[in-house]
């Protein structure tokens, strides 16, 4: 069993462990979004991650999207737009960890295409329109988010 995400669903486990704070990240060129198939669930999602003790949530969006894309953004690239901290936001991984997730959402808009790196955490990277990603099998925790921040749904 790989790692599964719950968003408002009343069968999700309960979290054992403290409450992790993150970043996701909107990453944009021109009317195309990056997307990851994610190793630990053979879904789709946005680029992201946990923040460590010793960092701002800036640069755990600077880091994150470096070790999972390869693309280097500066600070003034990030654009901070959302705040996600609703309780029911969890993530279960196969070693027994339940985590509530609560993440800040960056939209970093770039104005050249750059060319990416996949991570070992992801299969593929693909940089999607709108209308691509309607079908896709995004985790739970994300599909939220980008119904309401890409696709206004």
């Amino acid at each position: 069993m790989g790692a599964k995400f719950y968003y408002k669903d009343a069968d999700a486990p309960t979290p054992n462990l403290p409450t992790s704070i993150g970043i996701t990240a909107i990453i944009k060129y021109k009317d195309q979004y990056l997307f990851e198939s994610r190793v630990d669930c053979d879904q789709w999602s946005l680029v992201g991650g946990g923040m460590e003790d010793d960092e701002s949530l800036e640069d755990c969006a600077m880091r994150e999207i470096l070790e999972e894309t390869g693309i280097k953004v500066k600070i003034e690239d990030l654009n901070l737009i959302k705040l996600y901290s609703c309780p029911s936001r969890i993530a279960e991984y196969p070693d027994g960890n339940v985590i509530r997730i609560v993440s800040v959402v960056f939209e970093i808009d770039l104005k050249t295409k750059p060319d990416t790196i996949c991570s070992e955490e992801s299969l593929e990277l693909k940089w999607l329109k709108k209308d691509e990603i309607i079908d896709l099998d995004i985790v739970e925790t994300h599909k939220h988010v980008v119904e309401e921040l890409i696709l206004g749904i």
